[in-house]
């Protein structure tokens, strides 16, 4: 199950997103303006080139991420395949103890435009059932939604 994604809604996916480019956007601006500071106020140009170098690579991997966002695309699917699986453990440091926690979740095959696509979902699916799909660049799913309860047109926007 290495390489799967978890299927998850629509709106959470916004907001990954969201919190992922404030990220990118504070982390850049204190590099810059760091490099900035410490270029006007000291005479030493080995720090400075540490700082603006570290800028530059922050600046690349945002628009390289921004690119590969970009690339994502809305599909309606088809489920095909679901087998559940289950993950029973106990909590860590009581051995033996009667205490134990057991995950379900799913593991979902879709065909999207002639291309089958596994991913995990912790919400049952049936098989035949129609649901819309964001795949990215890679054609894993990113975000999806039964065909009976989309997402908003809004948020639809702002992820592709």
């Amino acid at each position: 199950m290495k390489g799967l994604k978890y299927g998850e809604s629509f709106e959470s996916a916004l907001s990954q997103d969201l919190l992922i480019r404030t990220l990118f956007i504070e982390i850049f601006t204190i590099f810059t303006a760091s490099a900035i500071i410490l270029g006007i106020f000291t005479l030493i140009i080995i720090p400075v080139l540490i700082l603006i170098a570290a800028s530059t690579l922050i600046g690349l991997w945002w628009v390289g991420w921004e690119l590969k966002r970009k690339k994502r695309r809305l599909s309606v699917c088809r489920v095909i395949n679901v087998r559940m699986l289950t993950h029973v453990t106990a909590p860590t440091g009581i051995a033996g103890s009667l205490i134990s926690m057991e995950y379900v979740y799913y593991l979902i095959e879709i065909v999207c435009n002639g291309i089958n696509v596994k991913y995990i979902d912790f919400e049952e699916r049936r098989i035949g059932e129609t649901l819309v799909v964001l795949l990215d660049h890679n054609n894993r799913v990113v975000a999806v939604a039964p065909i009976s309860n989309p997402p908003r047109i809004e948020i639809l926007k702002k992820l592709v």
